[in-house]
């Protein structure tokens, strides 16, 4: 069964489409685990939190402990530049 199906769109109640959009994300993010590589995951679960928090741009990045925060293990940007994206990295670091 479709999750629009059990909780159709109400433009009437923000609260009630909140928590739609909230319940879909987390229903799409369980379907995710069945990813056999990161990078798909990573992006599509980024994609899923910017349209969630109703946002344009969303940055991801991971670090690890020894990583030098200026080139990062691995990132991922929706809706940013390049130099949107230095200007993030730099205000994070």
């Amino acid at each position: 069964m479709s999750s629009e199906r059990l909780i159709p769109p109400s433009d009437a109640d923000p609260a009630k489409e909140r928590l739609r959009r909230e319940r879909d994300l987390y229903l799409r993010l369980l379907e995710l685990v069945r990813c056999d590589e990161i990078e798909p995951l990573l992006s599509e679960g980024l994609r899923l939190i910017v349209e969630t928090v109703n946002v344009s741009r969303g940055y991801l990045e991971l670090l690890d402990e020894g990583d030098d925060p200026d080139r990062p293990r691995w990132s991922m940007a929706h809706g940013l530049s390049p130099a949107e994206i230095a200007g993030v990295r730099s205000e994070i670091s």
